[in-house]
């Protein structure tokens, strides 16, 4: 049977560890404060008293630390512990960088180190409805499987380029904070206009499931601008629109301000005529891209 560890106990670590003890799998755990080690011991864990003990004899090292700092500070001090062949699934959020710097420092210690984030908060990992996305070396990847599908409905599999995870959940969280300020804009803006934000609230949930977010995803991702839904021109009159429209009631549109300005670059650029998703070809013309 294989050895598993689980280093770092907050609300996701805890969660994580606790659907791989009820899935029945044998687990040692470690946190700075012991205390919070306690509530995984009443299911069957056992705790370690210090970092060495933790992973000197586990097969398997989960950790799911805070922010890159505190997954490096973690990695360093278990590296010289680690067995041969070990492996260390990183749960958390980080920057590529930091994981493509992991990976070389494990193998240089004969370790591998797999990158392993979390869609979802602990309430979706102790129902199992979370999805997680991983990366890295596929026979490892592979021998992991199982635990991770103790707590998720979906297990992504993105290759062995273990940075690759680490972007997507990038992707991810970007797209749900930028959603979060974009709608909370849109509460205000109809709060202060006097509309009830129970119908925005009601049409955001039509408008977000609508099947035209998936075409301007698919839109976007062929380039296809030729095709028009709507001209740039026209989207340049909506984004002066929802400026005056927001300032009316006193309401900052910091999202169309910073639209407004890559909408009048696409119509300097000739793009009058392209579809107003052709404005994400300013996005890569910014960053070096054709």
């Amino acid at each position: 049977m294989q050895k598993i560890t689980f280093i770092g106990l907050g609300k996701m670590g805890t969660a994580m560890a606790t659907k791989l003890l009820q899935a029945g799998f044998s687990l040692t755990v470690y946190n700075r404060t012991r205390e919070k080690a306690v509530s995984l011991e009443k299911l069957g864990a056992k705790i370690a008293d210090s970092l060495e003990a933790a992973v000197s004899d586990a097969d398997i090292v989960f950790t799911s630390l805070i922010d890159d700092a505190a997954l490096l500070s973690i990695s360093n001090a278990i590296l010289p512990h680690l067995r041969l062949g070990a492996i260390h699934v990183s749960t958390s959020t980080i920057l590529p960088k930091t994981a493509n710097t992991l990976e070389q420092c494990h193998q240089e210690k004969n370790c591998i180190y797999i990158a392993s984030p979390i869609l979802g908060i602990p309430k979706a990992v102790l129902s199992s409805t979370a999805t997680t996305i991983c990366s890295g070396n596929q026979n490892a990847a592979e021998k992991i499987k199982h635990f991770l599908d103790s707590f998720s409905a979906q297990v992504i599999n993105l290759g062995d380029q273990v940075a690759h995870a680490n972007v997507l959940k990038i992707c991810l969280n970007y797209t749900v904070i930028t959603a979060i300020e974009l709608i909370s804009e849109l509460y205000v803006f109809a709060e202060k206009s006097g509309l009830d934000t129970v119908v925005v609230q009601e049409t955001l949930h039509h408008v977000y499931a609508h099947p035209a977010v998936k075409n301007y995803i698919d839109k976007i991702h062929a380039r296809d601008f030729d095709h028009v839904n709507f001209s740039m021109k026209g989207g340049n009159k909506d984004i002066h629109l929802f400026q005056e429209a927001f300032i009316d009631v006193g309401v900052t549109p910091d999202i169309a301000n910073i639209l407004r300005e890559k909408f009048t670059q696409a119509l300097t650029m000739g793009m009058d005529e392209k579809d107003w998703s052709a404005v994400s070809d300013i996005v890569r013309n910014r960053s070096g891209l054709n």
